[in-house]
């Protein structure tokens, strides 16, 4: 087994950390997208992998910022941006035009925003004692969240489509090279 696609993952993530990390517009980071591109790089045999990468990249920034009681929510959607990531690969890899990858990409990042911001909003309505645990309050919770979100999808369909069409593009342009794409169509393991 190959460890090279696992360190350009690790690589990766730590930038998206270390971006994380340095002021920026609220909710504006690229690491949902490197998220959703670990997986797609990954592939499906290292989803979990990819998913855990993940979420150790949050913890390190987590230490770093501070800690808080939706972690396991934000965790747990950030671990399902990795997995997405690896199951729509090979979807995005089969399109014919650049356009149609370009396209598959933003829509499996949009995808992804929207199941982060369900995962992470379901935390802060469950744990927090900002709404009351009643459906109004899961109503107001998800209301309220929406400028954030707003954000959060500008950055997503942009890095996320930047990165998962790069990541569909290396491995459909570098099928033979057997560290990026296994004889068993593409997954990305070593060969």
């Amino acid at each position: 087994m190959s460890l090279q696609p696992v360190l350009i993952v690790a690589i990766a993530l730590a930038l998206a950390t270390i971006a994380r990390m340095t002021p920026h517009t609220s909710n504006m980071t690229p690491i949902f997208a490197v998220g959703l591109a670990a997986g797609a790089w990954l592939g499906r045999e290292r989803q979990v992998l990819a998913g855990l990468m993940v979420i150790a990249a949050m913890l390190v920034g987590d230490l770093a910022l501070g800690l808080h009681w939706t972690m396991p929510f934000v965790y747990f959607g950030m671990y399902l941006g990795a997995v997405l990531g690896a199951r729509s690969i090979q979807w995005l890899e089969g399109s014919d035009s650049a356009w149609g990858r370009m396209a598959k990409a933003a829509g499996v990042a949009g995808l992804g925003s929207l199941v982060f911001f369900v995962m992470s909003n379901l935390g802060v309505w469950f744990v927090g004692e900002l709404y009351p645990r009643t459906f109004e309050g899961l109503v107001q919770c998800f209301v309220m969240a929406v400028p954030f979100f707003k954000q959060s999808l500008a950055a997503d369909l942009f890095f996320g489509s930047v990165f998962l069409y790069s990541v569909a593009l290396a491995r459909r342009s570098f099928r033979d090279v057997s560290w990026i794409a296994s004889q068993k169509g593409g997954s990305v393991h070593g060969g």
